[in-house]
């Protein structure tokens, strides 16, 4: 799960969340209504989902940066004068 910045035109997607069964005991999935607006950071979207990877391909869903000011692996990015002194 992953949150992203939506670019492109204002959409609603349905996001399957899971299976129940129906009055009849007949297996059904259940959806989610996820509103993409331009610009504007999306909920927790599943990476693996094909309709959320399709879009990532696409370019219209892009990684929102980390909010901690540091990088992946967690620990905090060097400036580039602290790194300048490194040589």
């Amino acid at each position: 799960m992953a949150r992203f910045t939506y670019h492109g035109p204002v959409q609603t997607i349905p996001l399957a969340v899971g299976r129940t069964k129906d009055k009849d005991g007949q297996e059904v999935s259940k959806f989610k209504d996820i509103d993409l607006v331009p610009g504007k950071e999306t909920p927790d979207l599943p990476e693996d989902n094909p309709l959320i990877a399709a879009m990532i391909e696409r370019k219209l869903l892009q990684p929102v940066a980390s909010k901690s000011g540091g990088n992946s692996s967690g620990k905090p990015a060097k400036s580039d004068a602290a790194t300048q002194g490194e040589k």
